[in-house]
């Protein structure tokens, strides 16, 4: 079941809009992985990027446990990975992203 109660920010709890100010360097990353990853949206790319560390804050918050979080942020990261894992083999040169570090293509 959904839960539609109201809260501070919005008239249901199912999503929200959050307006958030990047560099056009990390607009272009951001473009590059959906591209990559075959992602619907720029939103779904900074939405499971951004899991991880939500979902550890939530269950520092809630738990007081900082193991807990931790193995929370893990499994997040984990799913996170994987979409890593396939920009990455999608990737013909995989220092496209950072050619500022100087790194040779393999």
């Amino acid at each position: 079941m959904v839960d539609d109660r109201y809260n501070k920010h919005n008239t249901s709890r199912r999503s929200s809009v959050v307006g958030l100010r990047l560099t056009n360097a990390e607009i272009d990353t951001i473009e590059k992985v959906q591209e990559l990853g075959n992602f619907a949206s720029k939103t779904e790319v900074v939405q499971i990027m951004l899991r991880p560390a939500l979902a550890q804050f939530k269950t520092a918050i809630e738990t007081k446990s900082v193991r807990k979080a931790a193995m929370v942020r893990i499994g997040e990261e984990v799913l996170m990975n994987k979409k890593l894992s396939e920009c990455m083999k999608a990737a013909e040169v995989q220092t496209e992203l950072f050619p500022d570090m100087g790194v040779a293509p393999a």
